[in-house]
């Protein structure tokens, strides 16, 4: 469908919690035909993403354990994972928030909810 897409094919990494989230990041990347994977916290996210090789990583800041930002923190501090770039998902929008999170390597925000993409799902 869209073997047009130079980055059809490609490995996302999404780290969410909450299943309503997950499924509607789900469809709306796999239908442009990327690979999905999915760590439901960040523990999983950071022993999973060696194996998964992920081309981009979506990080729900607001996880159980670890949260987001150290999340990100660490994968920045690993040389693995310190290119790849990693978009945070939150509710969080605040300037402090999205300051921290450019900070520690954050390239961009998805501000939940996300209605909003639900219509490309």
């Amino acid at each position: 469908m869209h073997e047009d897409y130079e980055y059809a094919g490609m490995k996302i990494l999404i780290v969410e919690d909450t299943p309503e989230n997950i499924t509607v990041l789900r469809k709306v990347l796999e239908r442009l035909e990327l690979s999905v994977s999915i760590a439901l916290d960040g523990e999983t996210a950071l022993t999973s993403a060696p194996e998964i090789d992920p081309d981009l990583i979506l990080l729900n800041v607001g996880l159980p354990g670890i949260e987001g930002f150290e999340v990100c923190s660490r994968f920045k501090k690993d040389a693995t994972f310190k290119k790849i770039p990693g978009t945070f998902l939150t509710a969080m929008t605040d300037t402090e928030s999205m300051v921290k999170g450019f900070a520690l390597g954050g390239i961009d925000y998805i501000a939940k909810p996300y209605n909003h993409l639900e219509k490309y799902g």
